[in-house]
């Protein structure tokens, strides 16, 4: 082992312990152990040290210390409900809600807060058996089930510490949730809710009954969410989700279960702002939106329906083990709506040309923003215009559809597109695990998954055109005189288009995953073990339906077959001071592929890929000490996690190069580490008293590798090195602090006060402002110098929430069975903080003449003022 000394991080003392590895698989690294002597000074935020960026006469160290605004993320809710019990003295998790964990499901989220900064693809979601993570991004499919609350209360947050006897999972969260009959409660249930956050009104029904003398029980659910619109401005929202389950129990040991459930949903999108026009137009300004007469209209509107069916039987041998397989399928389409247009001007309202700060000249400045003040129509999508230049828009369109034939009518110079995915998935799953002796317990399984991903988009709305050409407008600036490279389609030239029609690209995402993993361990008094070992593999190919017109031999049919295999390896143990106070180690290397999204560099226009994609590598090492007394828990934990070999597509307009242009990134290294401490305190039988904290450090570990090239064209325009090497990972907050005072009383009342803070919120990077090109000709030191390069850095935030409740029952005199009654609120943001930013983006827009970052400033997020749920639910 070799010890290396303590180092100063913004006035905190972190003392570096650990092991050094020597080349192996993963080349090397050093493991950090322990993280001790940690404070909060102040609550500062940390200085970042960024990379090496070279000038135009050196490339000398600078480091820079910078402190701006920034944050953005992906909030993972955790719930640890689990009530086994045992003679033997297991680790800790088992029968204990994690204190840390709740605070960040329910207090840490109104920030966006991520489970240690990791991406959402590290964490799982489960249910019956099966792993629910998108194939084609990673991410948890959370909103298959949203509105299913009522049937997701069996669940269980495994971390990765942690025994999971249904999977291996990775270094987050995995959520396992048991939605079969019998998990529910047997009983009729009625609730309504009134909110001003999402959505207005809630209605919700359910009915799980007992199970009858031939081994049936059932059950039904449904749930109607919906507002005509809103805390957010034209965001209007509805939903319904259901549920049906059935379950047969055998004689012989068996369970044989069905459910279907789904939630359709339809709702407008507020869109990101940046500063300036803030400042300008208000908080709670959405530019998505217009007066279409006396109504108004969002041109962003998402919708999404994916039934869910999950077929699965248990077979319980003995007392001590369980075999249980589960088949799944799921199948429907998401939808986005967003405006679109030919030969015109951009009619977005935000576009930054339109704005006052775009303006050079003072007078033009002042014309533009008394303009926008006196002008609702130049705030909003102006939806008269749109729909009054169509219809002035007469042509004749000659050679349609391949033929002789000509069009002559109303051409759609705007129009509403609709990207779509429509996703068929096929699951199957199974695990067995089995208790050998009082000491040993072992699982082992397999999981397999098979997605289809058909992305197109379509004609959603011709704003008052007869119709729309099948044309590429880009590839028309750059081809004028070349008719086959304007064809989206050139098997079917100059298509002319309806509603409803696909334009534009049509292709398929074909990912097939599977798993083979076991997992044990071995109890004794003073210390449990815990080893498990994971392999997968993962292929994934492009299918093009439509032939273009700039890569005729490349866009359209089946690509080449990617494919990755990839171990993990877990080892761990729990000292046992005392059955009350224990240490937890864990020690994981793991590799997982890239998504499919990471490496097909166009999708929608070709099959090229980023050269020679490899697997991520991982590295993750931590240790927690745990106390559960009485009336005192508590938990302190260090972690530290190492990645290598990231791989990333971003797709965006380049003004330079007046075209969508894409950044095939590669050589992306991160590290996570940091601290978490949690205490529940019980000082009478009334009172509980929670602290939670959280002190991280989430950073780029390398210089980054960028390909450029155009989406009309795949020749390599420029590789360039962005200097991302020790900048912040942005997108969930690095530090945060939570405390909690409940009080309850015998009758069945209770309320609950929480404040909580929330400091070093950083914005995710534009690596073309880390480049040497983005500096040239800037003087080294210069206060421009360091703007283009700062990272941007979110004000804190304090929130102070409350929730309250009160149960009863009364009896009922027709069946004489209690009914009982829960109604509660629940209200966020008590201060009524409006101007609380949650997240954001850097444009990925510079301008590389004037070098001036503030031509194109962060676009920001903007969380709920005060905000409230009230409901009330009875059951019987």
């Amino acid at each position: 082992m070799t010890v290396f000394p303590a180092k100063m991080i913004d006035g905190s003392m972190i003392f570096y312990c650990g092991f050094y590895f020597e080349r192996n698989m993963f080349m090397r690294y050093f493991i950090i152990l322990s993280v001790t002597g940690f404070i909060f000074p102040g609550l500062r935020a940390a200085p970042v040290i960024t990379d090496t960026i070279p000038s135009a006469y050196d490339s000398s160290l600078i480091q820079l210390l910078l402190s701006q605004e920034s944050a953005e993320s992906n909030a993972i809710l955790m719930n640890e409900m689990d009530g086994t019990t045992t003679a033997v003295t297991f680790s800790p998790l088992y029968g204990e809600k994690d204190v840390f964990l709740q605070m960040a499901a329910f207090q840490f989220s109104a920030m966006r807060y991520r489970y240690r900064g990791y991406d959402a693809a590290l964490s799982g979601a489960m249910i019956n058996g099966l792993v629910f993570n998108d194939l084609q991004r990673g991410n948890p499919a959370w909103a298959l089930w949203s509105g299913q609350t009522q049937w997701m209360r069996n669940n269980i947050d495994f971390t990765a510490n942690r025994f999971q006897d249904n999977w291996l999972g990775n270094i987050g969260i995995t959520s396992s949730t048991d939605m079969r009959v019998a998990a529910q409660r047997k009983q009729l249930q009625w609730g309504y809710g009134i909110s001003n956050r999402t959505y207005t009104q809630r209605y919700h029904f359910s009915y799980a009954a007992e199970t009858n003398r031939h081994g049936i029980s059932w059950a039904i659910a449904a749930n109607m969410r919906m507002a005509a619109e809103g805390y957010q401005t034209a965001c209007e929202y509805q939903s319904a989700a259901y549920y049906i389950g059935i379950d047969k129990q055998f004689q012989k040991a068996g369970l044989l279960s069905f459910i279907l459930f789904g939630s359709p949903q339809l709702y407008g999108k507020q869109a990101a702002v940046t500063a300036p026009v803030t400042a300008l137009l208000g908080i709670n300004y959405n530019p998505n939106w217009g007066y279409q007469g006396t109504m108004k209209r969002n041109a962003a509107i998402g919708s999404q329906h994916m039934p869910v069916a999950i077929l699965s039987f248990e077979w319980n041998p003995d007392n001590a083990s369980a075999w249980i397989t589960s088949l799944g399928f799921v199948g429907g389409k998401r939808g986005d709506t967003g405006l679109d247009w030919y030969n015109a001007a951009d009619p977005r309202p935000d576009y930054y040309r339109y704005q006052p700060a775009y303006q050079t000249d003072s007078i033009l400045q002042w014309q533009v923003t008394d303009a926008l003040l006196g002008d609702k129509n130049q705030q909003q999508v102006n939806w008269q215009q749109l729909y009054h230049i169509n219809k002035n828009a007469w042509e004749t369109i000659h050679g349609i559809n391949g033929t002789n034939e000509s069009e002559t009518g109303n051409r759609a110079h705007y129009l509403l597109e609709q990207r779509m995915i429509e996703t068929r998935r096929w699951l199957l799953s199974s695990h067995y695990r089995a208790r050998i002796n009082t000491q040993l317990h072992i699982a082992t399984g397999f999981h397999f998954s098979y997605q289809r991903n058909r992305h197109y988009k379509t004609v959603y709305d011709l704003l008052g055109a007869d119709f729309h050409v099948n044309w590429n407008q880009f590839a028309e600036n750059d081809f004028p005189s070349d008719q086959q490279a304007i064809q989206f389609d050139i098997e079917t030239p100059n298509r002319i288009l309806r509603k409803g029609d696909r334009y534009g690209y049509d292709y398929l995402a074909t990912i097939v995953n599977s798993d083979c993993w076991v997992q044990a361990e071995y109890v004794t008094k003073r210390i449990d073990y815990l080893l498990g070992f994971r392999f997968s593999k993962t292929t994934y190919n492009r299918t093009g339906f439509i032939r273009n017109g700039l890569f005729p031999l490349d866009s359209k049919g089946r690509s080449i077959t990617q494919h990755f295999l990839n171990p993990l390896l877990k080892a761990g143990f729990t000292y046992k001071f005392h059955h009350k106070h224990m240490l937890l180690a864990l020690f994981q290397l793991q590799s997982r592929a890239p998504f499919f999204d990471d490496v097909y560099i166009a999708p929608r226009m070709r099959n090229t890929i980023q050269e020679n994609p490899l697997s991520e590598k991982m590295i993750h090492v931590e240790a927690s000490y745990r106390l559960m007394l009485n009336k005192v828990k508590a938990r302190i934990s260090t972690y530290y996690t190492r990645t290598r070999d990231g791989m990333n597509v971003l797709t965006f307009y380049h003004d330079g190069y007046r075209n969508f242009v894409n950044y095939a990134i590669r050589h992306i290294n991160r590290q996570f580490a940091g601290v978490e401490a949690a205490v529940l305190w019980e000082p009478g039988e009334r009172w509980e008293l929670t602290l939670s904290l959280a002190k991280e450090m989430h950073i780029y570990t390398s210089r980054q590798a960028v390909r450029v090239s155009l989406d009309n064209n795949d020749a390599l325009l420029d590789r360039m090195e962005v200097y991302s090497k020790g900048f912040r990972i942005g997108g969930s907050p690095q530090q945060v602090a939570g405390t909690g005072i409940r009080y309850r009383t015998p009758n069945g009342f209770f309320i609950q006060l929480n404040a909580v803070l929330f400091d070093d919120l950083w914005i995710d990077i534009n690596p073309l402002r880390r480049t040497y090109e983005a500096l040239e000709g800037v003087p080294r030191g210069s206060e421009q110098w360091y703007k283009i390069i700062g990272q941007t850095k979110l004000p804190s935030v304090v929130l102070t929430n409350m929730f309250l409740g009160k149960g009863f029952s009364i009896r009922n005199v027709y069946n004489k069975k209690p009914l009982r009654f829960f109604c509660s609120a629940a209200v966020n943001n008590l201060t009524n903080q409006t101007n609380i930013i949650t997240g954001g983006y850097e444009q990925l827009r510079f301008d590389q003449e004037t070098k001036d970052p503030d031509r194109f400033p962060p676009k920001l997020f903007y969380g709920y003022g005060l905000n409230y749920t009230l409901s009330l639910s009875i059951s019987f």
